[in-house]
């Protein structure tokens, strides 16, 4: 998967999870977080550049919202989604680029 974000742009961004044959995952009672990366293997936390708790917006078709603050810097980077169970067990949902691109607007 591959996002394409403006940089400073800060809006929610939803993504709608999937199982093996393309059928949503019906939500219950996990919570979900999303990291950005600027190394696409990172061994340590020091190549993060953002990370965030998601909200489901409908269990039933596994569609889950993520706040993006619009810091993430211009350039190519990873991303990954992992969903938690209730006894702390992660699993990895998805996983792609995620990359920025210079806006023109210079307000801020």
């Amino acid at each position: 998967m591959k996002i394409e974000r403006y940089r400073e742009d800060n809006y929610d961004h939803l993504f709608q999870m999937l199982d093996g044959d393309n059928l949503p995952i019906t939500l219950t009672t996990e919570s979900f977080e999303i990291t950005i990366n600027s190394t696409e293997n990172p061994t340590t936390i020091d190549d993060q550049l953002y990370q965030a708790s998601g909200s489901i917006i409908d269990a039933a078709t596994g569609t889950i919202s993520f706040p993006i603050a619009g810091t993430t810097p211009v350039g190519e980077h990873f991303f990954d989604i992992q969903m938690i169970d209730t006894a702390g067990r992660r699993r990895t949902l998805v996983k792609g680029e995620w990359n920025v691109t210079q806006e023109l607007n210079k307000n801020t």
